[in-house]
């Protein structure tokens, strides 16, 4: 696939064309191979704060366990580690609950 960003304001976009088919087909492709508990549990036994605090929430979301993934976001958010404090940590947790609300309606 390529994709061509001409404007600051297309990056957004860009990344949702690039991010959906892995979210629509791809876990549902894993799904035959891999168990979602074993991938979480291998998060909860090698903890890695740093990516734990994306991946974690994001695999709860893509394989439909929104609430669990509201509460995984709710508790990386609330820890006083400043790794939730990035502007960018914190639009990641913006445009995945977005994701899971236009998820939930449907959308």
């Amino acid at each position: 696939m390529t994709l061509t960003v001409r404007k600051r304001e297309e990056v957004e976009r860009a990344a949702d064309v690039l991010v959906s088919p892995i979210l629509e087909r791809g876990v549902r492709r894993l799904r035959q191979y891999a168990n979602v508990d074993a991938i979480l549990n291998h998060y909860r036994e090698s903890p890695n704060f740093e990516m734990d605090m994306r991946a974690v929430p994001t695999v709860l979301a893509a394989t439909g366990r929104y609430d669990q993934a509201r509460s995984a976001l709710a508790d990386f958010t609330g820890t006083d580690r400043e790794e939730v404090e990035t502007p960018e940590y914190m639009q990641f947790a913006e445009r995945l609950t977005r994701w899971i609300d236009s998820s939930r309606s449907g959308g």
